[in-house]
């Protein structure tokens, strides 16, 4: 009976032992190290979280012998699970690459989320990139091809220059598309992530304004101004401001984005009619505004009528403010001389002169006359 009880006793001993040797692992420093690169296009987030190999290993200069011999041809057969494995575009850990929205790799579509990367390289230089659903693998050993996701062809090709290190980065980057470089001893492999980001864009922004900001026209505004910017779904714009204008009441900046949608839109009478909107309602400064955008777009006469206008305002309203007057000043002085209009802008810029509210100011009025006076 005492026997019986040591041989358990002995037994619950070796196990506390084999379990403590399988919990306490000690994090040591790695010989390929771990690296995260990220890049965003548009409002797309790519990233790639993978370890680092060396060309030179324990002393050995593998340079010129990684492709083809670390890197092998083909699929590699695994002695052990008796499956054939690609390479795992890395060390350690297979490689993950992660989309937050759906992408397209090299024109094929591939749905957001994070994947297991893998490589198969041919003797011609040739090379298939794999997307698996398996993401916490080590390595490529235990690969099952029946959770591929997705499989491209691309190219190894020379690099400009050397990377000892294995080295994941972004190049060509637009708001659209960009190319994920895999890079390694002489040699890269680029591959083409594309993105809609318009599409992704208006959908984030529809999001968006279901929350707080669908509760102000500045929001609402905000995401009209998009379509104008990247020139797209200008009725989807149309059909926020809209909204804003709806919910909000009309203001300056809605009716001028509405008209601004309208001109792009091919409906001029209307837009016209915006702008008139807008001005009823605009202050002085807000037309101000609108008579600078006018000088931008090179319209000095719509420029020189709205100034006027917004001096109208600012002598009508109780609010005085010298500075605001200066400038107004100044700009119609500079308008009507663009205009070749002189008498006119030398009236202006001698009232600036007298409004001018500080020395610095009156040097800048003063300038502007002495140009005007001797015919500049």
């Amino acid at each position: 009976m005492m026997l019986k009880r040591y041989t358990t006793f002995l037994v619950s001993i070796a196990l506390l032992f084999m379990s403590i040797d399988l919990v306490a692992q000690i994090n040591a420093p790695r010989i390929s190290s771990g690296a995260t690169v990220s890049q965003s296009i548009g409002l797309t987030k790519v990233t790639v979280n993978y370890s680092r190999p060396n060309v030179v290993l324990a002393g050995n200069d593998r340079s010129g012998n990684i492709w083809g011999t670390v890197v092998p041809y083909g699929m590699t057969l695994n002695q052990l699970g008796g499956n054939m494995y690609p390479w795992r575009a890395g060390a350690n850990e297979n490689t993950t690459i992660s989309f937050s929205d759906d992408v397209e790799i090299q024109g094929q579509r591939l749905l957001s989320g994070t994947y297991g990367f893998h490589i198969i390289l041919d003797e011609s230089n040739e090379v298939t990139l794999i997307f698996n659903r398996a993401i916490n693998h080590w390595g490529s050993f235990s690969y099952d091809d029946s959770l591929d996701v997705l499989r491209v062809t691309g190219e190894l090709s020379d690099a400009s220059c050397t990377s000892p290190l294995l080295t994941y980065s972004f190049t060509e980057v637009s708001i659209d598309k960009a190319l994920c470089v895999l890079s390694w001893d002489d040699k890269e492999i680029r591959f083409e992530v594309k993105v809609n980001t318009n599409e992704i864009a208006f959908k984030k922004m529809g999001d968006q304004l279901k929350g707080y900001l669908g509760f102000t026209w500045q929001g609402y505004n905000s995401a009209a101004n998009y379509s104008l910017t990247s020139e797209s779904n200008y009725e989807k714009g149309l059909e926020w401001i809209d909204l804003a204008i709806l919910s909000s009441g009309p203001n300056f900046t809605l009716l001028m984005t509405r008209s601004k949608l309208l001109q792009k839109l091919n409906k001029a009478e209307e837009a016209k009619s915006a702008v008139t909107s807008a001005i009823a309602l605009a202050t002085y400064r807000e037309i101000l505004g609108y008579g600078d955008s006018k000088i931008q777009s090179g319209d000095v006469a719509s420029a020189i009528e709205a100034y006027e206008l917004s001096m109208q305002k600012y002598k009508s309203s109780a609010y005085i403010n010298q500075f605001d007057e200066f400038v107004l000043h100044i700009r119609l002085a500079q308008a009507n001389m663009r205009s070749q209009n002189p008498k006119k802008a030398l009236t202006y810029a001698e009232k600036a002169v007298d409004l001018a509210p500080s020395e610095q100011f009156k040097g800048i009025a003063q300038s502007l006359v002495d140009r005007i006076s001797n015919g500049n």
